[in-house]
C-alpha cells in the first residue's frame, strides 16, 4: 500500500554569520526585519486587509543529534540514514533516545511503496517531500556543489520511522539496527552480504536548537509553518554559554500543511 504524503518541507541554507552572536536576538531580528517584510512584499495582505504573517519564533527544542553509518558508508549508498536524537533536558534522567531510520531519494514511487518496519503504518512514520534549490557540481572542480541562480528546485521524498530506544556505541551495529527496523535489509544494495556485527560509527555530536511558532497564511485553508534550526558543535547549554564561536550550519524549513476546512 502506498504511503500518503503528509507534509512538504521547503529547505534553505542561511548565512551562519548572521546568527553567530546572540542567537535569540538574531532569530527575532531575522523574523521581524527580514521574513515579515518579505511576506508583506511578496504576498501582500489577506482579503480582510490583515498581514499574512503570524506568531513569532520561540525556542522549542534543544537536543543532541548524531548520525550513524558503517565505515564504508553502506547506509548512505542505500539512501538511508540512522539518526539519534537526545533531549538536552533528559540527558541526566533517561538512557532512551529517539532513533530514526530514513529513506530519502528523488523517486517518489519507490519511497511511497517502501516499508522500513513491520509496523511502519504507525504514528511515528512520516512520508514527506523535501524541496530545496537545485544544486549541481561546481564546474571549477573543487568538489563543492553550487546552487543554480534561478528559480530551479529539486525534490526528494523521504520515508522515516522513529522509535524510543536505548542506543549507544556499545550496541551500535547493523544487527541491532535491523532489530529496531525489520525492513532495513530490504533496502541495502543488491548483493550486499548482511553482517549483523558490522559496526555503526557515529558522526560528530551536533547540538541542535529548533525555533518554531512563526507561520504564514497562504490561503483560506493553507498555512505555512516555519522552523529555524541551528546546528552547533561542542557547544555549552543555551542558558549558560558566554557565546558561540563555532556555528557550523543553519537551516530554515517552511513546513506547509493543509488545514481542514472549518
Amino acid at each position: 500500500m502506498l504511503h500518503k504524503l503528509k507534509a512538504r518541507e521547503y529547505k534553505l541554507l542561511l548565512k551562519p554569520d548572521r546568527f553567530s552572536e546572540s542567537a535569540l536576538e538574531k532569530v527575532e531580528h531575522f523574523w521581524n526585519d527580514r521574513m515579515k517584510r518579505l511576506i508583506d512584499d511578496e504576498l501582500g495582505q489577506d482579503d480582510q486587509g490583515m498581514p499574512r504573517h503570524e506568531g513569532r519564533f520561540s525556542l522549542e527544542e534543544e537536543r543532541i543529534v548524531r548520525y550513524w553509518d558503517t565505515a564504508d558508508c553502506l547506509l548512505t549508498c542505500a539512501h538511508l540514514t540512522v539518526r539519534e536524537r537526545r533531549q538536552i533536558a533528559k540527558l541526566a534522567t533517561s538512557d532512551e533516545c529517539q532513533v530514526t531510520l530514513k529513506l530519502r531519494m528523488p523517486d517518489m514511487f519507490v519511497v511511497a511503496d517502501a516499508q522500513l518496519d513491520a509496523s511502519s503504518a504507525g504514528p511515528d512514520t512520516k512520508f514527506e517531500e523535501d524541496i530545496a534549490p537545485l544544486e549541481v557540481d561546481n564546474p571549477a572542480g573543487d568538489g563543492q556543489p553550487v546552487s543554480i541562480p534561478s528559480r530551479s528546485i529539486r525534490s526528494r521524498f523521504s520515508l522515516s520511522t522513529t522509535k524510543d530506544r536505548q542506543w549507544s556505541k556499545a550496541i551500535a551495529n547493523l544487527g541491532n539496527a535491523q532489530r529496531m527496523f525489520s525492513k532495513l535489509t530490504d533496502h541495502l544494495p543488491f548483493g550486499t552480504k548482511f553482517e549483523p556485527q558490522r559496526t555503526l560509527i557515529a558522526g560528530p555530536s551536533i547540538r541542535e536548537e529548533v525555533f518554531e511558532n512563526a507561520q504564514v497564511r497562504l490561503g483560506a485553508n493553507v498555512t505555512g509553518k516555519f522552523a529555524l534550526t541551528l546546528w552547533f558543535f561542542d557547544r555549552p547549554p543555551l542558558k549558560s554559554r558566554k557565546y558561540l564561536s563555532n556555528l557550523r550550519l543553519l537551516t530554515a524549513k517552511c513546513l506547509e500543511r493543509r488545514r481542514s476546512a472549518p
